[in-house]
C-alpha cells in the first residue's frame, strides 16, 4: 500500500561516512535545499569529501544544472568529525563500509545522539535491513535508503522496508526522495534487496563466462548487444572489485552453513589480493584506465584465462540476459518486489536494464 502522507518537515539531515557515496548524497541534498551534517572519522577524509563535492558542483554549474553559487551550496554542508552534531537532524543516513561491525558501531553511536523522532537509515546495498535494525533500541524508526552511484546522475532510490520499519519511517524516506527530485521504489527486505541482486547476477555470469574460456571482448560485446549500457566486466570495475569481494565475504560469514558457493571467489581474490586490481577507482581492474585515453581490456586476462571456449556468441548473449530474468523471478517469488511497474522502473533507472 502507499505510504502515509507525513506532515513532519525534513530540513536538516545527517550523513555518516563521507566516502564517494556519502559525499554524493550530501552534495545532492544541499542542492535540494537541505541543511546537511557530513561526518567522517578524520579531517583528511573530510578534506577529500570537500574536494569531491566541489568537483560535482563545478560540473553542475558549468553545465547550467545548478543556478546558485558554489559557495551557497557548500555553506549548507557542515563537515565535522563529531557525531554530536547530528542532534536536531530530522533524518540520518549511515553510509559507511559494507562491514557489519563497522555499521553496528556507527548505528549505535547515531541513536545515542539523535532525537526520538529522527529517522535512521542505512545506504547499504546488500546487508538485510532487519538484521541491522537489531543494533537499535527503536527499530521502528529504521529503514534502508539505497542510493545509486553517482548520486547526482542516478534517478532511482530503493527504499527498503525492514520487518519492523514503521509506515511513518517509510513515508519520511519517500518524502526525502521527493525533496531530492528522484524516483523511489519500495522494496521488502532481503539480502541485496532487488537491484543489487540482479546486477550481481549479471556481473557473476560475465565472470563465469570468463572462467569458462570465453574471450573478455566477446563477453563485453554480448552485454552491450542485449541492450545493457556496459558489459558485465566494465560494470564490475565501476562497482569496484574489492567491494564485491567484501560483500561476498560478509555474505559467507552471515549465512554460515547456508552459504552456496558461486565458484567466483578465487577469481576476485586473484584480481584484488594478488594483482591489486580493484576496479576503475584504482585505475586498474578488468580494464586498464590510462589517463586521458580510452579504457581497454587488461591483456593479463587472456594470459590467466586463455580464450579456449567455443560457446556460440548467441549463447553468451542469452546467458547474460536470462540470468538477470531468473533473478527477477526469484525476487518476485520471495515477495521482495512483486509490482511489475516498480520492477521495470527500478531496472531501467537503477542499472540501465535493456530499455
Amino acid at each position: 500500500h502507499a505510504p502515509l502522507q507525513v506532515d513532519q518537515d525534513i530540513k536538516r539531515i545527517g550523513i555518516v561516512g563521507a566516502g564517494f557515496m556519502g559525499s554524493g548524497i550530501a552534495c545532492h541534498s544541499a542542492c535540494s535545499g537541505l541543511e546537511v551534517v557530513l561526518i567522517d572519522r578524520d579531517d583528511a577524509s573530510l578534506a577529500k569529501a570537500h574536494e569531491t563535492i566541489q568537483g560535482i558542483l563545478d560540473k553542475g554549474i558549468k553545465n547550467k544544472k545548478l543556478s546558485d553559487s558554489k559557495e551557497a551550496y557548500l555553506s549548507r554542508i557542515k563537515f565535522t568529525t563529531h557525531v554530536s552534531e547530528l542532534r536536531g537532524c530530522d533524518l540520518v543516513i549511515e553510509a559507511v563500509f559494507e562491514e557489519r561491525n563497522v555499521k553496528k558501531d556507527m548505528l549505535e553511536a547515531i541513536e545515542k545522539e539523535v532525537d526520538s523522532n529522527c529517522i535512521i537509515a542505512s545506504n547499504t546495498s546488500t546487508l538485510p535491513i532487519t538484521s541491522l535494525a537489531n543494533y537499535l533500541k527503536k527499530p521502528q524508526r529504521f529503514v534502508g535508503i539505497h542510493f545509486f552511484s553517482p548520486v547526482h546522475l542516478m534517478q532511482l532510490v530503493e527504499v527498503i522496508k525492514g520487518q519492523e520499519s514503521s509506515d511513518w519511517a517509510i513515508s519520511m524516506a519517500v518524502k526525502l526522495v521527493q525533496i531530492m527530485k528522484k524516483v523511489s521504489i519500495i522494496v521488502n527486505d532481503g539480502r541485496g534487496f532487488y537491484t543489487t541482486r540482479v546486477v550481481i547476477s549479471y556481473l557473476n555470469e560475465g565472470m563465469r563466462l570468463l572462467r569458462e574460456g570465453v574471450s573478455p571482448a566477446i563477453i563485453e560485446n554480448a552485454g552491450r548487444a542485449i541492450g545493457m549500457p556496459v558489459g558485465p566486466l566494465a560494470l564490475a570495475d565501476e562497482i569496484a572489485l574489492d567491494l564485491a569481494l567484501k560483500i561476498r565475504l560478509q555474505t559467507q560469514k552471515d549465512l554460515g552453513d547456508a552459504w552456496q558457493d558461486d565458484g567466483l571467489g578465487d577469481l576476485l581474490e586473484w584480481m584484488v589480493n594478488e594483482n591489486g586490481r580493484c576496479g576503475r577507482k584504482s585505475g586498474q581492474g578488468f580494464y586498464e584506465y590510462p589517463e586521458g585515453r580510452e579504457k581497454y581490456l587488461w591483456p593479463g586476462l587472456k594470459t590467466h584465462f586463455p580464450p579456449t571456449s567455443n560457446i556460440p556468441y548467441q549463447t553468451v548473449k542469452d546467458r547474460l540476459l536470462r540470468r538477470q530474468l531468473e533473478e527477477v523471478k526469484r525476487v518476485q517469488e520471495e515477495g521482495i518486489l512483486t509490482d511489475a511497474k516498480q520492477i521495470n522502473v527500478g531496472a531501467i533507472l537503477g542499472f540501465g536494464f535493456c530499455p
